[in-house]
């Protein structure tokens, strides 16, 4: 079975190919996940949603820049300079790709029953979750203030009157997204489907259409709307 999810543009976030082998069984939770995600030339906002943190080496080369909320390291030659040491599950991060390449991880699967803490105010985070989900079904356990917001890399949504709107409908794996709480809590990724293969891709954005006009979020580590 493969299923193959839209490509992005820059009202979207990175795209989620799934390649599913057959059969309808979850993945136990000790099974060894590979992941490959693209990462365009520029500024990307990334996560990974392994259980546990990734040490920069395993970023490999290519991305001389990471920053995460409060930490940054800066590749020069062969060494990493900075206090950012390991990249975290279910937290968010920008990297500076140097050039359009794909980078490849293993490990096991983010455990969707493990609370995510966040705070008052702005937080970095990413998605774990195997699939792409609206948004408000992915944060359906995440208690929302008025106000509130999600900021994507290509799109945002606000919290008002009880729902999330806004040019962002959906949270994708491999994806950044800045967080703005109104209170301090501990939630759970709402998981609306089964792992059903140890291998998934997450793919870089397609080149627009001929004669399409189309703006490149990848030139700022930062964005505008």
């Amino acid at each position: 079975h493969v299923s193959v999810m839209s490509v992005p543009t820059i009202g979207k976030s990175n795209i989620l190919s799934t390649y599913d082998q057959l059969g309808e069984m979850p993945l136990p939770k000790d099974s060894t996940c590979q992941m490959a995600y693209s990462l365009s030339k520029g500024w990307n906002w990334f996560s990974h949603n392994l259980s546990s943190g990734i040490g920069i080496l395993g970023i490999g080369d290519g991305n001389p820049e990471i920053r995460s909320q409060w930490q940054e390291t800066v590749k020069e030659g062969d060494s990493w300079n900075g206090e950012l040491k390991v990249l975290l599950p279910a937290t968010g991060y920008k990297i500076h790709a140097d050039e359009s390449h794909e980078l490849t991880i293993n490990g096991l699967m983010f455990d969707s029953e493990q609370p995510v803490a966040v705070s008052a105010g702005w937080n970095w985070i990413g998605c774990p979750l195997a699939n792409a989900t609206v948004l408000g079904n992915a944060l359906a356990d995440y208690r929302a203030s008025e106000g509130d917001m999600v900021v994507g890399h290509t799109g945002f949504a606000t919290y008002h009157n009880g729902e999330w709107v806004g040019t962002l409908a959906s949270v994708r794996p491999g994806e950044a997204y800045m967080l703005k709480c109104g209170m301090g809590q501990a939630f759970r990724w709402n998981r609306l489907s089964v792992n059903k293969k140890s291998r998934r891709r997450y793919a870089a954005e397609e080149s627009p259409a001929e004669g399409e006009w189309t703006t490149n979020c990848h030139l700022y580590a930062d964005v505008m709307y």
